[in-house]
């Protein structure tokens, strides 16, 4: 597994991971924490990739990434039980993210030749 890759993997775990205790504060069902850590796990990757003409998607191309998201949806409703409290939580994850995504993708349209 390259480094690109690896970086690309933990930075929707954790976007996952984040968009999962936004939904939980918000009191959403499995569905709706499953459906906010999706967008939020793969929508700006989804933005990269049209912006930058790569076809198929990251998330469609590498289908484990759903699988992942899937997963981490299904363990919060052990794991979120066991919080008091959410709000603290929320920058680190979407801080982590942010940055994984940003060397990513910046290393992505080095790679295609953009300035």
């Amino acid at each position: 597994m390259s480094l690109l890759l690896g970086l690309e993997f933990v930075a929707v775990a954790v976007s996952a991971i984040y968009g999962i205790l936004l939904a939980a504060r918000q009191g959403m069902d499995f569905v709706g924490v499953f459906a906010v850590a999706c967008v939020a796990s793969f929508g700006g990757g989804t933005l990269r990739d049209l912006f930058l003409d790569r076809t198929p998607l990251f998330w469609v191309a590498n289908l484990h990434y759903v699988v992942v998201v899937f997963v981490l949806t299904l363990a919060s409703g052990f794991i979120l039980r066991l919080l008091p409290r959410i709000r603290p939580l929320l920058p680190l994850p979407d801080a982590i993210g942010m940055a994984l995504f940003t060397i990513v993708g910046t290393q992505l349209a080095l790679d295609e030749g953009t300035n």
